[in-house]
């Protein structure tokens, strides 16, 4: 019959371990439930980028900024590609330097390329750290490391097959290292496959080796406290442990809508029955005799007792245990996915605004998006880089830039959908569920997921309107200045917050200028437009005219129209040039004054708002506030509105990756293991009935107390518990009912 029950359960352990629900999983989401949303829409994400079978590798060298190593780097590149089962590669060699001159021609060309001697070194490198996106996909802003992502046959990559071309390719492209071992090639998936052996036979090896345990130690007390020549346990009701042991191992995962969650309750179910057949089927070494006997023959009832009230306790604490899964932990990526129109400047300006909040979380190292593209274009005519204001200016920069990498990971080619990225800090190791629930809180209630776009040019814009949209401009240039501050090193105190918040009002509500430069650059744009002298077109106006129409254009408000522009001119020039001509001569120049008064104005404000906080006036840090100063100053906004308004730009933000495949996955464990405790609780009362009538159920507290003592750890400890921890419940369960039902069934019947 022993050998008999061995067979049947080695039979069993085959037949579940073919099965489909224990199939093994392979892929990105196969270990994510498919009903989350975050999951679905990170599934149509990975194929809608392309981005699944991505991975990243580094590399240390001495200065990539170096003239060798900025020539190496595009080698590298080239080198990488050759690599057998490697597809595509991204890197920094085709970073993209755009700018923008005076008449609005776009210039494009590769940043590392620009310049031919060292002393050019770091002014690629200043160019480079204007842009986050850059620094966050390809490199570190000291120039200690370069990354390339890598799409390769996930086969090759899996047997590790590509390891060695890929040093290869490294080695040979020149790239000064920065130590021998300075090339890291393991690579760190986008979107790793979180199936491992520990994941998918944790729960296994605990549940067999427990059972095992469980079914000798029993074995030895009962044969030491039998009478001579009676058997210890009696081998009819061997199935009944068997049962036991399976129904303890199974129950608490089966349940789980998870397909290889649920496999791993067949595997451990499987090793659990095998376990208990082998064990009872085994004898007891005679070297453990001597304390057999010593020990009691029997529990007392106060240990019956006291495993009641672990049971009661873990039943009160059970729903203070967190549960905090880290099978995605492989990746130090999370992705927040919007969809969106980002040729529209609001629609940039809150991504831009996201990805400020991301990199303001502790755990975080860098967060960005493709708005960070902006603050890297030079623009013409000594204007301070920004969001342009314009739908048609961001789509053409856009198009301009299709062949830049860091582009092409974070915007769809329609410019419909971008990425926000963030990278984790893993020294110290980051809680990354903590950061993900704090940017889902943040999603939830503070992202403008419906904004109109208003232009604050518009001489028909209502009053009640228009100081609501400055109201929002100064508030986000506040809101930006002081976390610029804060992450550059320079946190702000309460005095210079209430200086910044000042002037960020006067930027955007009175923006100030000195009357005599505007007035002079007023007088040259007019010399531009309304020549003089005997050229082809020119008008009569004498130096006293010129004066007062230069006085009257440049003392006119910021917020002045093109028919008041329109009625300045034909007072001064009407008689000369006729209605049509007046009408073109005002559509030409309005543009022109509106950018010359924006920047007589930014430049007291750039001033009034550096010395007012107390910052530094050159370097990176003054730069990103003038940008954001001067973003206070535009005329386009985006005001949120409910979600239901007709015309409304509509954001639709998900976050996803692997922080979000794990949360997703902890909300399905959680009910899947509290019904599966509950069923295995009423089947071990049913088993125990079975095995010892009544008397049976006296162990139904003691073969639950080695799960109710691992339930009660974890939620007074605090921490949250992943599958690693599971697979210890699982043990402890599938152990406590054996040992309770191996009790049960040694008495009489």
């Amino acid at each position: 019959m022993a050998r008999a029950c061995t067979a049947l359960a080695c039979a069993g352990v085959g037949l579940l371990l073919l099965a489909p629900g224990a199939a093994r999983a392979a892929g990105t989401f196969s270990w994510a439930p498919a009903d989350s949303p975050a999951v679905a829409r990170g599934r149509q994400v990975a194929a809608r980028f392309d981005q699944e079978s991505l991975f990243e590798i580094s590399v240390e060298v001495n200065n990539a900024f170096a003239l060798e190593n900025r020539r190496a780097i595009a080698v590298a590149e080239e080198e990488l590609r050759r690599v057998p089962g490697v597809r595509r590669v991204f890197g920094p060699a085709q970073l993209a330097d755009l700018a923008v001159d005076g008449s609005g021609r776009v210039g494009v060309r590769r940043v590392l390329e620009r310049g031919g001697s060292e002393s050019d070194d770091e002014a690629v490198r200043q160019r480079v750290v204007r842009r986050a996106d850059a620094l966050g996909w390809f490199l570190a802003p000291d120039g200690s490391r370069v990354r390339f992502f890598i799409d390769a046959d996930p086969n090759l990559v899996a047997r590790g097959a590509v390891r060695v071309p890929l040093e290869r390719a490294i080695a040979s492209s020149g790239l000064q290292l920065l130590y021998a071992s300075g090339v890291h090639t393991d690579g760190d998936a986008l979107w790793p496959d979180p199936s491992d052996a520990v994941s998918r036979w944790g729960a296994a090896a605990f549940a067999g080796a427990a059972v095992l345990l469980s079914v000798w130690t029993g074995r030895w007390f009962a044969r030491s406290r039998a009478p001579a020549g009676r058997r210890s346990f009696p081998r009819g009701r061997r199935a009944l442990v068997i049962a036991g042991a399976t129904v303890g191992a199974g129950a608490l995962l089966i349940l789980c809508a998870v397909a290889p969650v649920r496999g791993v309750a067949w595997r451990a179910a499987a090793v659990a029955a095998a376990a208990a057949a082998v064990g009872l089927a085994g004898d007891r070494p005679p070297a453990v005799d001597g304390l057999a006997r010593r020990l009691a023959p029997r529990p007392h009832a106060a240990v019956i007792a006291f495993a009641a009230a672990l049971v009661a306790a873990a039943s009160l604490l059970a729903p203070r245990a967190r549960i905090g899964t880290q099978q995605w932990r492989r990746t130090p990526f999370l992705f927040v996915t919007v969809r969106g129109d980002f040729e529209q400047p609001a629609v940039l300006r809150e991504v831009r605004r996201l990805a400020d909040f991301l990199r303001a979380q502790p755990g975080v190292d860098g967060a960005w998006s493709v708005a960070d593209l902006f603050f890297g274009i030079a623009l013409g005519g000594g204007d301070v880089s920004r969001v342009p204001e314009s739908a048609g200016a961001i789509g053409v920069l856009l198009d301009q830039a299709r062949g830049d990498p860091a582009v092409a990971l974070e915007l769809a080619p329609d410019h419909r959908e971008g990425l926000v990225i963030a990278r984790f800090d893993d020294d110290p190791p980051s809680d990354r569920l903590q950061i993900y629930d704090r940017l889902e809180r943040y999603l939830r209630t503070e992202l403008r997921s419906a904004l109109i776009q208003v232009d604050l040019s518009d001489p028909h814009l209502p009053l009640a309107t228009r100081l609501l949209g400055k109201g929002v401009l100064a508030g986000d240039a506040r809101e930006r200045i002081v976390r610029i501050c804060a992450r550059s090193g320079r946190p702000l105190n309460d005095g210079e917050i209430a200086s910044v918040e000042r002037f960020t009002r006067q930027a955007a509500m009175l923006p100030a200028a000195d009357l005599g430069k505007l007035k002079l650059e007023v007088s040259n744009v007019l010399r531009d437009f309304v020549p003089g002298g005997r050229a082809p077109g020119a008008i009569a106006l004498t130096a006293a005219d010129r004066t007062r129409l230069a006085d009257e254009i440049g003392t006119a408000s910021v917020d002045a129209s093109l028919d008041d522009l329109h009625r300045t001119l034909a007072a001064h020039l009407g008689a000369q040039l006729g209605e049509d001509r007046v009408t073109a001569l005002a559509a030409a120049l309005q543009p022109r004054l509106a950018f010359v008064r924006q920047r007589a104005a930014a430049r007291i404000n750039f001033r009034a708002m550096l010395y007012g906080a107390d910052l530094p006036t050159d370097g990176m840090l003054s730069d990103e506030v003038r940008s954001a100063t001067r973003e206070a100053m535009g005329s386009v906004v985006g005001i949120p509105v409910a979600p239901e308004m007709p015309g409304a730009l509509r954001l639709d933000a998900v976050a996803i990756g692997g922080a979000a495949n794990d949360r997703a996955l902890s909300e399905f464990l959680r009910p899947a293991l509290r019904w599966g405790a509950i069923a295995m609780a009423a089947v071990l009362a049913v088993l125990l009935v079975w095995a010892g009538r009544g008397r049976g159920l006296l162990w139904w507290p003691v073969g639950l107390a080695p799960a109710a003592l691992a339930v009660i750890v974890p939620a007074l400890w605090g921490e949250p518990v992943g599958l690693q921890y599971v697979s210890l419940l699982v043990g402890t369960t599938a152990a406590g009912v054996t040992a309770a039902l191996a009790e049960a069934a040694r008495r009489p019947l």
